[in-house]
């Protein structure tokens, strides 16, 4: 009993910030009184709401999920980690990320995708800049180490859901069942917990 609710939207790219009249701490300010709205359905209607992390949203980052939702019970309302999405926008190292959601880590998308560059943006009166888009790919070949992903999740103790998304082949068949085994290699892989000998870095 989990469904998932569209979060406002800030800016997918520069171009949709130029044109957003609204203020990102104004669109935080309305999601915080609508996850408190959630909580109070939640317990009516025994559903838990989840907001999803995703770029060009006001919960693309580990610390504006846990700004927002400071005051929620996790019971009622969570989130979706989707580690590809904070490679967009929002990437905080996963164990950060993990620890800063903690409890209202609700559940986790598994994708993967790399940048690759586009043609230069060469507008009149504006300097010539380099731009990147993304591509979606395979588990195993892109920017995301699923392996450090579960390190993440077992440092927290999570135990929920972790759900492929957007496939890459036509063959869906052959990409879950390889993207599964390739889950459970990078799980069996990844660490219960920080290891021995500790570093210290501050």
């Amino acid at each position: 009993r989990t469904l998932r609710v569209s979060h406002p939207w800030f800016a997918w790219n520069y171009d949709e910030s130029l044109h957003q009249p609204e203020s990102y701490l104004d669109l935080v300010k309305r999601t915080i009184e609508a996850a408190k709205m959630l909580e109070s359905l939640s317990k009516e209607y025994k559903i838990k709401y989840v907001l999803e992390m995703h770029s060009g949203s006001v919960t693309a980052d580990p610390w504006a999920v846990r700004h927002i939702m400071k005051d929620v019970d996790p019971n009622c309302v969570g989130t979706i980690y989707d580690p590809a999405n904070t490679v967009v926008e929002g990437f905080i190292r996963p164990r950060g990320a993990c620890e800063l959601m903690c409890k209202h880590l609700a559940y986790v998308h598994a994708k993967n995708l790399m940048f690759i560059p586009a043609p230069l943006l060469c507008e009149p009166g504006h300097p010539k800049r380099m731009k990147w888009k993304y591509q979606r790919v395979l588990l195993d070949q892109g920017m995301v180490d699923y392996a450090e992903v579960f390190f993440a999740l077992k440092c927290v103790k999570f135990s929920g859901w972790i759900s492929l998304e957007e496939m890459v082949n036509e063959d869906y068949v052959k990409e879950i069942s390889e993207g599964i085994a390739f889950l459970k290699e990078c799980e069996k892989a990844a660490p219960e917990q920080p290891c021995e000998p500790f570093k210290y870095f501050n």
